[in-house]
């Protein structure tokens, strides 16, 4: 059985790379006759195809939707779980 917590990073997986399309959208419609900064687009095409090839994987192919509301769902760590990796992540973002 594959656990809630790993469904849950598959469709926020899924979220990001949808978020990032429509960003990109945004971007590339000319606006004020200014042109786009080529290299913010390049930036989130790359960011994109990272998110893309990552959801290609056999690993994340095998993991079916989440079953229940992502805004109500609250997730504990389980005993043994490190997060150091995770949080090193987002302090750098």
């Amino acid at each position: 059985m594959i656990p809630t917590k790993t469904r849950y990073i598959k469709i926020t997986l899924e979220r990001l790379k949808s978020r990032i399309e429509n960003l990109l959208e945004v971007i590339q419609k000319p606006k004020f006759d200014i042109e786009p900064d080529q290299e913010v687009i390049k930036l989130l095409n790359k960011m994109k195809n990272q998110v893309l090839k990552k959801l290609k994987t056999p690993f994340w192919q095998n993991i079916g939707r989440l079953d229940r509301p992502v805004m109500s769902m609250v997730l504990q760590m389980d005993g043994g779980t490190r997060c150091g990796p995770l949080l090193q992540t987002q302090s750098r973002l």
